[in-house]
């Protein structure tokens, strides 16, 4: 079983050791995850997504190996960078290739979901989608 670890300290802190948590998706909000971090969870199966606020960011993820992209704009707090969710979000799933594309900010109400969905066609969405759901186990 993947142990999840973060470091806050010098030490890590693992808070799936002895517990019975298994993992299935582990999350790089700060910047593109450790190698070895990337490497373990795809031979334990479990996907590794990452925010990106720039072409740049996606880039740097996909050459890293992530699993799934997350389109933060800067409506999700700012702390990605200046581009707005819709206007990120088609460019980062033109960059994506077969990967998963979640977009982040900005979206609060099926009006806003909209815009959003139109930015991919149903067929962007499925193979990779029942790829990912299966890699999850609940296709």
């Amino acid at each position: 079983m993947l142990e999840v670890c973060w470091s806050n300290s010098p030490g890590y802190q693992c808070c799936s050791r002895g517990s019975g948590i298994a993992p299935r998706l582990i999350a790089s909000a700060l910047g593109t995850p450790p190698a070895g971090l990337v490497a373990r969870a795809g031979k334990e199966g479990v996907a590794v997504a990452a925010l990106v606020g720039q072409a740049k960011h996606a880039r740097r993820q996909i050459d890293a190996g992530v699993d799934v992209l997350i389109a933060q704009g800067t409506e999700a707090g700012g702390h990605t960078g200046t581009i707005a969710t819709m206007v990120l979000t088609p460019e980062i799933v033109g960059i994506a290739g077969d990967r998963p594309v979640l977009a982040a900010g900005g979206i609060a109400s099926g009006r806003q979901m909209r815009p959003a969905l139109s930015s991919v066609t149903l067929a962007d969405l499925l193979p990779s989608t029942r790829r990912k759901a299966a890699a999850f186990g609940s296709a």
